[in-house]
């Protein structure tokens, strides 16, 4: 199977890349023949962390954090996730977690006015992103600085 093929490749890597300092390796593409490459926004930071997923269906994905990326109204370079299709070239979708912008709760004292909650600027999202061994299982994001004001 070629997600296991891929796996395997890539715990090769990392062993080449965790060998004694007098081994040095600068840099190395897994898979020459069949690959698939994505591009987005270079400020996004598109890349920064990187994980495999099956679906439900036994198809798999890149899925692949921007920590920087503008996705949400009103939040300065929060972060995003994107799902990539591991068969073609620059075909990725955004995750949609989260798209609400910053968190507001009504303040109790006066009528008609809502309190800021939290502050999802620059939080990172997508920093770290974890997915399930288990075909259609959850899919783990960090947001690692999420900043909460109440």
């Amino acid at each position: 199977m070629w997600l296991t093929r891929l796996l395997r490749c890539l715990l090769v890597g990392l062993v080449i890349v965790g060998s004694p300092p007098w081994s040095v390796v600068d840099g190395f593409n897994v898979e020459t023949k069949h690959y698939a490459v994505y591009r987005s926004e270079a400020r996004s930071m598109f890349g920064f962390a990187v994980s495999t997923y099956r679906d439900k269906y036994s198809r798999g994905w890149a899925i692949v954090g921007a920590p920087e990326a503008e996705t949400q109204t009103g939040v300065y370079r929060g972060g995003a996730v994107y799902k990539c299709d591991i068969a073609a070239d620059d075909r990725c979708n955004i995750i949609h977690f989260d798209d609400k912008g910053h968190n507001h709760v009504r303040n109790p004292s006066v009528s008609d006015k809502l309190n800021q909650i939290d502050n999802k600027t620059l939080q990172w999202f997508g920093a770290t992103v974890s997915a399930s061994s288990k075909d259609g299982g959850p899919i783990l994001v960090s947001a690692t600085a999420d900043i909460r004001t109440a």
